[in-house]
């Protein structure tokens, strides 16, 4: 008999853990259920069993994200906290969801791209979850969400803007050690890493620089469309 290898997380943590990392790197159109299975480890028939394939795979993740990330945004605070307090706190909860959740953040934003039919109900669900959390924030700061414009341009503004700078340090950590350049190899580590250190000082100055652009920018450019549309300048 081969013994049990109880290093491994048991199978389900597997294959969600697999997937979740092939549909970042990949794409969930390009990942096969046979490949997810070689990656985690074990036979189709389990992953059938525990998520009745591969769109059950990314319900998992999305549902587990949508929870954390409105999570995140519920506890930022209500109507009765000072908008720019509430905005730090929003901004540092979403950001520290991305560092915790890094895989399963991106599958979930990425995803949104994708018309995938039976996933549908879940993005209508994290949309009214989302409107109902966002909008007594918007509307301390002067947004409207139900101006077709204002949600264009803000419903998921935070998210996405965050979401582009894991998408970019998840494939830079991911880098060969070393790279070939011009005149030849040369090491990634003294030439990417030392640049660009993730830590919690790198954190700090990006929370503070993006709730400036964030809360600041938003009150901005809403309150010059306003005086533009009170005018009738965008009629």
């Amino acid at each position: 008999m081969t013994p049990k290898n109880y290093s491994l997380p048991e199978p389900k943590s597997r294959i969600f853990n697999a997937a979740a990392a092939l549909f970042v790197n990949k794409g969930f159109e390009a990942v096969g259920v046979r490949e997810i299975a070689k990656e985690a480890k074990v036979n189709i028939a389990m992953i059938n069993y525990y998520f009745g394939g591969k769109v059950g795979i990314l319900r998992a993740i999305l549902e587990e994200a949508y929870q954390k990330y409105h999570q995140a945004q519920a506890s930022a605070g209500d109507d009765s906290t000072p908008p720019e307090e509430r905005a730090r706190n929003l901004v540092n909860n979403v950001v520290r969801f991305f560092r915790d959740n890094t895989e399963i953040a991106l599958v979930t934003f990425n995803t949104m791209l994708f018309d995938i039919p039976e996933i549908m109900s879940l993005r209508e669900k994290w949309g009214q979850m989302n409107f109902a959390v966002m909008g007594g924030f918007f509307s301390q700061i002067g947004v409207d969400l139900k101006d077709p414009v204002h949600n264009s341009v803000y419903n998921g503004f935070l998210g996405n803007m965050v979401k582009s700078h894991f998408q970019l340090r998840y494939f830079v950590d991911r880098m060969p050690a070393v790279v070939t350049g011009e005149n030849g190899p040369e090491n990634r580590e003294t030439n990417w890493k030392e640049q660009l250190s993730f830590d919690d000082a790198f954190y700090d100055r990006y929370i503070d620089l993006l709730v400036q652009q964030y809360f600041h920018g938003v009150i901005y450019a809403t309150q010059n469309d306003k005086m533009k549309y009170n005018r009738g300048e965008n009629k």
